[in-house]
């Protein structure tokens, strides 16, 4: 999970455990998908910008598309 690391330490300190959004959060986080507000925040409760859902949304194409490599 992404914003649980290995060993169960939370990163993202305000991210509720109890968050049905959480294991969602964690994983899209871990792949990288998602950026934190800070190194340890990621504003849940933010409003997210046109620029930032393309941006996540770009990450989420390149992770699913075949790698031609």
């Amino acid at each position: 999970p992404h914003g649980v690391e290995r060993g169960g330490v939370n990163r993202l300190t305000d991210i509720d455990l109890e968050s049905d959004a959480e294991p969602h959060i964690s994983l899209i986080y871990a792949l990288g998908m998602t950026t934190g507000t800070t190194a340890t925040t990621y504003s849940p409760e933010n409003v997210v910008t046109r620029e930032q859902m393309a941006a996540c949304l770009g990450r989420v194409i390149q992770a699913l598309a075949p790698s031609t490599s």
